[in-house]
């Protein structure tokens, strides 16, 4: 894996722009999502929502569980070739913090998934 962003690019990009830019999409998709699929379907607005939070929920985790410690491990290496000193142990706390963080958030948001799927798709 060859890091060729700056750690200050991994965080302000990957960690933050993206994180914006998929809420807003979550929440679009969620508030507009099943309006515009109970039009062109039988099924009521509000079944169709929870069909989308359940699947929007999916995601979250596939995310949560891949994306984001695939991304805390290239801040790790690019912060073990760019800085040093204080920043450089810094860097490698906020990286190895939000790599747990990631990785537990994922595993719980796995197990509530059946949860999730059977209150969704019991219409």
């Amino acid at each position: 894996m060859e890091i060729k962003r700056k750690p200050h690019q991994i965080v302000l990009i990957e960690h933050i722009f993206y994180s914006v830019v998929g809420f807003i999409f979550f929440v679009l998709a969620a508030s507009y999502g099943p309006k515009v699929a109970a039009i062109y379907t039988e099924l009521q607005p509000k079944d169709i929502y929870e069909i989308t939070i359940a699947t929007g929920a999916s995601i979250l985790a596939i995310i949560t569980i891949f994306a984001f410690p695939y991304s805390c491990i290239r801040l790790w290496k690019s912060t073990n070739l760019n800085l040093n000193g204080f920043w450089k142990v810094a860097s490698k706390s906020y990286a190895a913090l939000l790599f747990t963080a990631c990785i537990l958030y994922g595993l719980l948001m796995l197990i509530s998934l059946p949860g999730l799927y059977v209150a969704a798709f019991n219409i």
